[in-house]
């Protein structure tokens, strides 16, 4: 769609948030967490290689990985809403920091591994529902739209980024440990910039606007339909996702070890 100035009306939404201190410093701090979290899942890879190569391993592995966001999704979102935002994020991602810690300051074995990585992704589903509605608060409900289609693309970049350069770049450079180091720097990077962040609460919606869980899904459907920029990210995002967990279980052993 193209306003009276004949341009984009999505690219002038983009423009209208990249001028925004707030929103720029937001994008950087959801790159950064993302592209630590993306080398991290490399990491992780490389930590479980370590100590085993079965099959069997493997699938326990990539289920820890897959099942917090089955089963957890929903209580998150339910926690999310009931919680400050700025709270809830720098909260988690301090919990997650302490964790990627533990793959530093000792070797665990295999059992140990499995059982990080299923905390790792549990506390991650406490940590998207707020991060998510602090986008609302930064960007305001009538450009969210456009908000969320810019950060679905600047979390595609992240995910090339961090499990495509940096993880590869570090493991060559200075080995698996060093590879921790950086993810806790990004984390880090990213916590300060949240706390520095005002503001990450959106107002409270009015009651006459709240929706259930079967309400909540067609509505968001139809917002999926009614912008193409957001649908592209989603569908994207999801084939970006499912290919990355694809490779972790197809990826020889031998090859993940030699890097």
């Amino acid at each position: 769609m193209r306003d009276d100035r004949g341009t984009l009306s999505g690219e002038g939404d983009n423009q209208a948030l990249l001028r925004q201190v707030r929103f720029r410093r937001f994008a950087l701090a959801k790159f950064l967490q993302m592209t630590g979290q993306n080398a991290l899942v490399y990491g992780l890879f490389i930590a479980f290689f370590a100590t085993s190569d079965s099959s069997v391993a493997t699938s326990a592995f990539v289920l820890a990985a897959v099942l917090p966001s089955i089963v957890l999704s929903v209580p998150g979102g339910i926690v999310g809403d009931a919680l400050p935002k700025k709270l809830t994020i720098v909260a988690v991602l301090a919990a997650r920091m302490a964790l990627v810690w533990a793959f530093i300051d000792f070797s665990p074995g295999l059992g140990l591994v499995l059982v990080l990585t299923l905390i790792l992704w549990s506390l991650y589903q406490f940590y998207t529902p707020p991060e998510n509605v602090a986008l609302l608060a930064v960007a305001g409900r009538e450009r969210l739209a456009s908000a969320t289609s810019f950060i679905q693309a600047l979390s595609l970049v992240a995910q090339v980024v961090g499990a495509g350069v940096v993880a590869p770049l570090i493991l060559k450079l200075v080995g698996r440990q060093g590879l921790f180091y950086t993810v806790e720097a990004l984390f880090a990077a990213s916590l300060v910039i949240y706390v520095v962040l005002p503001r990450l609460t959106p107002p409270a919606p009015p009651r006459s606007i709240r929706l259930g869980l079967w309400q909540a899904l067609p509505r968001g459907l139809r917002v999926l339909r009614a912008s193409s920029g957001l649908s592209r990210m989603t569908i994207l995002r999801a084939v970006l996702d499912s290919g990355m967990m694809m490779l972790m279980v197809a990826a020889p052993a031998d090859t993940v070890m030699s890097l």
